[in-house]
């Protein structure tokens, strides 16, 4: 169901996702988020186009290599994630089509961005994730969470500087999705835990895109013992 549904099936999301790797994604609810997002999106800037193709290999895959990063994370389906942010629900809903762990809450202080939300999740049955509807201050203070994901929310210092304000102890793994790769150094009391450097959906598509001008990365940024 997407917004055009003449021109996207599922056979055609699973074809996509086959050919950049993503085989095992499964192809329905992807596709049915795909049709909400464009749906919604025509009555509200949800993302800045309005062809699935782009959509799905500019901003969706990215949830699918986050999806592989925290694979390593040892983390308790009990344990607080807070996506700070949310917006669209980039990346929290396709993440949370193939990584289930913890309690997810897309952290969205914007009512009409919260409507959407809701709606998706309500669509989807997406397992213990979650809309707060508040800040992110509020959010870090009342939940304490063991992982902190920020895309596009606020520079990377001052969501730091949030986490260690609102979380006690910051026993917390903050993930930066990001275009840039991670810095030689870090503000006082934190430290690069690992990062992982891969190429936007959208490598190949034209002559103009190369894997150097496509490169994206994950950071994941933890307390130093320091």
């Amino acid at each position: 169901m997407c917004a055009q549904s003449s021109e996207c099936t599922i056979n055609d999301v699973a074809a996509l996702l086959a050919s950049r790797d993503f085989a095992a994604v499964p192809a329905g609810p992807v596709h049915q988020y795909l049709g909400l997002l464009l749906a919604w999106n025509r009555r509200m800037n949800l993302v800045g186009s309005q062809d699935w193709r782009t959509v799905l290999l500019d901003l969706v895959l990215d949830s699918f290599h986050l999806a592989s990063f925290l694979e390593l994370l040892d983390l308790d389906d009990q344990a607080a994630v807070l996506d700070l942010g949310a917006g669209a629900g980039l990346p929290g809903i396709p993440l949370r089509m193939v990584w289930t762990r913890g309690v997810y809450r897309m952290v969205e202080v914007r009512q009409k961005r919260q409507a959407f939300l809701a709606h998706a999740l309500g669509q989807l049955g997406l397992p213990r994730t979650h809309v707060f509807p508040g800040t992110a201050e509020a959010a870090l203070a009342r939940f304490g969470p063991a992982l902190v994901v920020s895309r596009a929310f606020k520079p990377w210092p001052e969501v730091l500087d949030l986490v260690q304000d609102h979380v006690p102890g910051r026993a917390v793994r903050t993930v930066f999705m990001t275009n840039e790769p991670p810095p030689a150094q870090w503000p006082a009391g934190w430290r690069l835990e690992r990062s992982h450097r891969y190429c936007s959906g959208l490598v190949g598509l034209s002559e103009s895109s190369s894997s150097e001008s496509s490169s994206r990365w994950l950071w994941m940024v933890a307390a130093s013992a320091d």
